[in-house]
């Protein structure tokens, strides 16, 4: 949760980034790090894309500029390459996995307009070339939180089983409860992605899901020369939605280790490519 997030919570979150990166750093990775970190979490929501059910009407509310994302991940690339501010500590790591996500999201937003004037237009072969980017977008973003613990959902529904081992509990229906609140949580769709995340397994086997759904209806009907289906659209994205609370498995948890920081800055170098 992050509406709990007050002026003490903005405070601490100050102090711990100058702590981090020292209080000369530079304003803009400290003023977009703190954008990220506090605030509500309806206004999170309204800064992210992906996690949406996709439509044709999505807007969005970014908490910094893409280029200013960009600056920023070259900094901490650079802070890498030359051995400064703690190289291997998890929370420079997740830090950047922060930023890196917020690029993705205003990079996947850039591509999701044009994507849309492109089938407002008729343009198929435009459409397809940033509908590939997009999805290229989610590989590369739920591959590089496989290796951010704090970002994977394996490894908390890990935890889970762990916790009901302990306690001579069945995990069935606690994992099943946990999967809920981040799909269906109410009834008749009414309260939809209520705790959202944007972690490893979820980008790819949900969100990554409704969004190929909603590209091939698109591009059905770009093909066909027919109106967008969308009553046939939301019964399809409804079985997708409905059956995340009993996926059974989202890839393996992956330990947080020096040599993963090298594998997250080669898909870094990847998104930044796109």
């Amino acid at each position: 949760e992050r509406d709990w997030c007050s002026v003490v919570c903005s405070s601490a979150l100050s102090s711990g980034i100058n702590a981090e990166y020292g209080m000369n750093a530079d304003s803009i990775v400290k003023d977009v790090l703190e954008k990220l970190y506090a605030g509500s979490n309806d206004r999170y929501y309204k800064s992210c894309i992906i996690p949406h059910r996709p439509d044709l009407n999505i807007v969005l509310m970014p908490t910094s500029s893409l280029q200013d994302n960009v600056n920023i991940i070259y900094k901490f690339l650079d802070t890498i390459e030359h051995k400064e501010y703690g190289l291997f500590e998890d929370i420079f790591v997740y830090d950047l996995a922060t930023i890196v996500q917020n690029f993705a999201e205003l990079l996947f937003f850039d591509r999701y307009t044009k994507l849309v004037q492109a089938y407002k237009h008729g343009h198929i072969h435009l459409f397809i070339v940033h509908s590939q980017s997009m999805k290229k977008v989610i590989t590369l973003l739920d591959e590089m939180n496989s290796f951010v613990p704090l970002r994977s959902i394996q490894c908390y529904l890990d935890k889970v089983e762990e916790f009901t081992l302990k306690a001579n509990m069945t995990d069935i229906k606690l994992k099943h409860d946990f999967l809920l609140q981040l799909s269906i949580w109410g009834p008749d769709d009414t309260v939809l992605d209520y705790a959202f995340k944007m972690w490893s397994g979820l980008l790819n086997d949900y969100y990554g899901k409704r969004w190929d759904l909603f590209f091939h209806h698109l591009q059905e009907s770009m093909k066909k020369k027919i109106p967008f289906d969308r009553a046939k659209y939301d019964i399809e994205v409804s079985i997708i939605e409905n059956a995340l609370p009993d996926t059974q498995l989202f890839g393996r948890c992956k330990q947080s280790t020096s040599k993963n920081l090298l594998k997250i800055v080669s898909l870094v170098k990847q998104l930044l490519q796109i």
